[in-house]
């Protein structure tokens, strides 16, 4: 999970800007270290990301930066996609650590689809400390968004959307 993680951080940095020092991508690959990895590892995540992923980092000497290109076979977008994935379920992981009765508050599909979920944290301290938040929603039918209070009880997955039971 780490490498992939480093991976797209990789891959996000070189979607901000064309060209990097060696100093911005360890430092992107670092995570929460607090020292910069090490040019031996970012050189074997660089080898990986080339012979498993098709993304090519080719060093300029002359300028000391990096830039990235993309094998046409791979489709980095649904890459991204899978590791927003497993960063959701590293996610909940961790909500689940912190209390076992959050178990009693979700509830998946069979065949589960996680995306990135932006809120999962601020709604899940509300859920176990019993506490309102303001919400801004939008109905499907609605023209304009609402705010409105609500108290978090329960997560629900229903065909690939989740859903705040409150």
């Amino acid at each position: 999970m780490k490498e992939l993680l480093r991976i797209y951080n990789v891959l996000n940095l070189f979607e901000s800007k064309e060209e990097c020092s060696q100093e911005e991508i360890r430092k992107a690959i670092s995570l929460d270290e607090p020292n910069l990895v090490s040019y031996e590892t970012w050189n074997r995540l660089r080898k990986k990301m080339q012979a498993d992923y098709g993304f090519i980092v080719t060093y300029n000497k002359e300028y000391d930066t990096s830039s990235i290109c993309f094998d046409k076979k791979i489709d980095k977008d649904k890459l991204m996609g899978l590791i927003d994935h497993f960063k959701t379920m590293e996610l909940l992981q961790s909500y689940l650590s912190q209390d076992k009765t959050m178990i009693e508050c979700l509830e998946f599909e069979q065949k589960a689809v996680i995306a990135s979920e932006t809120y999962f944290n601020v709604l899940q301290n509300a859920m176990l400390q019993n506490k309102a938040v303001l919400l801004t929603y939008k109905g499907y039918a609605e023209s304009k968004p609402k705010e409105i209070h609500v108290n978090p009880l329960y997560f629900k997955q229903y065909c690939s959307r989740w859903y705040l039971i409150a």
